[in-house]
């Protein structure tokens, strides 16, 4: 059974039970001497009842039954503090997985891995290059990238600026990379 299916079972139960103790105070059944039949057509609601019994918040008299109204409200508060445990271990163990992951990303976050200043240093040289069609030029950022790759390694041949006559500003870099 899936959550969302097991959380809707579980406000139907829920609804039942409230069905049966409506139908019972409406009646006025609330001792033995009020107490009345139930016809429930609903299976829900019957399982409202059996439940209601065994925890003796609905009594039975023969075929008549009636709402103990102390013991309803005992359950209903037991079962509010279960509720409150429940949300309160919740609480706590999403508090402690989220202290435990930023512990876990500060850890990451202070060791770098290698290389990683590098590509940081040349991806801001890159981003800092004005490349906008109104005042930047790509041929400036192209050249830039070029000396980057000159400064590894690779040789003149392997790394061209190509730089249109008629747009100076709009060159690309072209760069060989074998193995």
């Amino acid at each position: 059974m899936s959550h969302s299916a097991a959380s809707t079972m579980a406000i139907m139960a829920h609804h039942a039970e409230k069905r049966v103790v409506e139908t019972l105070r409406g009646h006025g059944a609330l001792s033995a001497d009020g107490a009345v039949p139930l016809v429930l057509s609903r299976g829900l609601e019957r399982s409202a009842l059996r439940r209601l019994l065994r925890r003796e918040a609905v009594r039975q008299t023969g075929e008549r039954y009636w709402l103990h109204e102390e013991s309803y409200a005992a359950l209903r508060k037991t079962r509010r503090r279960g509720t409150v445990i429940l949300l309160t271990v919740i609480v706590l163990v999403v508090t402690a997985i989220l202290i435990f992951s930023a512990g876990r990303s500060e850890a990451q976050a202070t060791a770098p891995r290698p290389g990683e200043a590098a590509f940081r240093d040349l991806y801001r040289e890159l981003i800092e290059t004005n490349t906008t069609l109104s005042e930047g030029s790509c041929t400036l950022a192209s050249e830039r990238m070029a000396a980057r790759l000159l400064a590894v390694g690779y040789t003149a041949a392997d790394v061209r600026v190509l730089v249109p006559a008629e747009r100076p500003r709009d060159g690309n870099l072209a760069a060989v990379l074998r193995g």
